[in-house]
């Protein structure tokens, strides 16, 4: 291994490492999704219970969870809060998705130029 494969290797980790640190947006909103379509939007800044056909979440300091599920694993419930854009919790059986949405969710993850023209 020379030198230069070395500085390199060491600046990919760095590079790695930073962008683990790095703060993700927290999120301003709640969007629920059923059966694959929109059903509710919450506001994270306002504590509620929310009951959905046999099921329900809380929405509490910022943070959403599955407080009840009648599902056969019940893995949602399982599911740690989440409260930053980007973060969800799924239920697959009753096919309920809790979605944590923020101000830049909408902006493209990337953007990709063509070559030629």
């Amino acid at each position: 291994m020379k030198k230069a494969d070395f500085i390199l290797v060491l600046c990919a980790l760095a590079v790695g490492l930073l962008l683990l640190l790095l703060p993700k947006s927290s999120g301003e909103r709640l969007t629920v999704l059923c059966d694959g379509e929109f059903f509710a939007e919450y506001p994270l800044s306002r504590d509620c219970v929310v009951e959905l056909a046999g099921n329900a979440f809380e929405i509490r300091d910022g943070e959403v969870f599955m407080c009840r599920a009648d599902c056969p694993g019940g893995d949602c419930l399982k599911s740690r809060p989440v409260s930053r854009a980007g973060e969800s919790i799924v239920c697959l059986p009753n096919r309920l998705i809790l979605r944590i949405d923020g101000k830049d969710n909408d902006a493209p993850d990337a953007v990709t130029g063509g070559v030629g023209g």
